[in-house]
């Protein structure tokens, strides 16, 4: 069973700073539900939607946001099967265990309503450190490990590839680097 993935002070940090600006209306998608920690700290300023497999994590979310949609869902099919494709999320926050890019890569290519411009928060618990290979980055099997440099000249590439589908110029516009894991900030806007 996966624990929370530490690093929380780091993670509110840089989603208060990347987020100063978003107005009253702005919608969040949070893709990991976790122990709302976000949520009490950020999110509760604005409207989202919350998607979790741990039923107890989205009972309690539900009592805790009022304003809030709340679904005990498996995050990558909810996002590849149209949740909430109506609306336009400001900010996608997809704080996952390990390698956040298939989720990435979910949401880009999946047919939705998008703001003009959408911030994602990437958790990337594995680009620090040699890894497996990430299908959703290298779409094969590799048998030996992958570097942090792989990844990084790898992401560039595939934020191209899954942009350009839907129109979409993606960026990562800052990387933090909290415990042993990398906090990305992407940016993301319909050409």
């Amino acid at each position: 069973m996966a624990v929370d993935n530490g690093a929380g002070i780091a993670k509110q940090r840089l989603r208060a700073q990347e987020c100063h600006g978003l107005g009253p209306d702005a919608r969040i998608l949070e893709m990991f539900t976790g122990e709302g920690y976000l949520y009490r700290s950020l999110w509760h300023r604005w409207r989202g939607l919350t998607i979790d497999m741990d039923e107890a994590k989205v009972r309690a979310a539900a009592k805790e946001r009022p304003s809030w949609a709340c679904y005990k869902a498996d995050s990558l099919r909810a996002v590849r099967g149209g949740i909430a494709s109506s609306v336009p999320f400001d900010v996608v926050d997809m704080d996952a265990y390990g390698a956040p890019w298939k989720f990435l890569r979910a949401w880009m290519l999946s047919e939705r309503e998008r703001a003009e411009v959408t911030t994602i928060f990437l958790t990337d618990g594995y680009s620090n450190r040699p890894i497996n290979v990430d299908r959703a980055l290298f779409g094969v099997d590799y048998d030996g490990q992958v570097t942090s440099a792989m990844v990084r000249e790898a992401v560039p590439m595939r934020l191209l590839e899954w942009g350009r589908e839907h129109g979409l110029n993606a960026r990562i516009r800052r990387t933090v680097r909290a415990r042993r894991m990398l906090l990305h900030v992407l940016e993301v806007k319909c050409s």
